[in-house]
């Protein structure tokens, strides 16, 4: 998809935004590339518990979310969880 490097370059400028995600008040921290996914860490109190790499409780953290960019029934069209995000992306994915 051609259009691929463009939207990357449009999340990228998103880093830093302050977004609703599923009601939580988040800030955008990182862009994934593969799969292409923007990184969201909640702005409250809000934490979840971590687990050690063997399941057992380690630690509390700030929530992290990870939202898909691309739609898993069209590559070629935005996820619908990145919609809601309202980050106004100009981006025609053709």
């Amino acid at each position: 998809m051609h259009g691929n490097s463009e939207l990357i370059q449009q999340l990228r400028r998103t880093i830093g935004t302050t977004v609703v995600y599923n009601g939580v008040r988040c800030s955008v921290m990182e862009l994934l590339e593969q799969p292409l996914g923007l990184v969201l860490q909640a702005l409250d109190t809000r934490t979840a518990i971590q687990d050690t790499q063997f399941g057992s409780p380690h630690r509390r953290v700030t929530q992290v979310f990870t939202v898909p960019c691309l739609s898993e029934e069209s590559r070629e069209a935005l996820h619908p969880e990145l919609l809601a995000l309202e980050l106004n992306l100009s981006l025609s994915l053709d």
